[in-house]
């Protein structure tokens, strides 16, 4: 899908051809998009993801049940086996 470039002026010219009574609407749809892009992380690489899960799985690492690696325990919950109790089957780590 090709990336639309709009300008300032194209959002402008948009405006003055709504009725008053929309101008609410779209103030309130502005601020939406300003917060959501104020809000929005970069992501962090799967291999980084990895290193903070493994660092902090460690204040578990007396309880008995769930293993050891952090990793594993996450994957086996992706795998739904929380969902399997209920009779849902279902695999959180394979891609769809």
């Amino acid at each position: 899908m090709a990336t639309e470039i709009v300008t300032k002026d194209d959002v402008i010219r948009a405006l003055d051809g709504l009725p008053a009574e929309s101008l609410a609407e779209v103030r309130r749809f502005v601020d939406f998009v300003r917060f959501k892009s104020k809000r929005r992380p970069a992501p962090l690489p799967a291999e980084r993801v990895e290193a903070i899960l493994r660092e902090t799985f460690g204040m578990w690492a007396d309880r008995t049940d769930i293993p050891a690696d952090g990793v594993e325990y996450v994957n086996g919950i992706r795998r739904g086996h929380r969902l399997d109790e209920f009779g849902l089957r279902s695999d959180e780590t394979r891609s769809h």
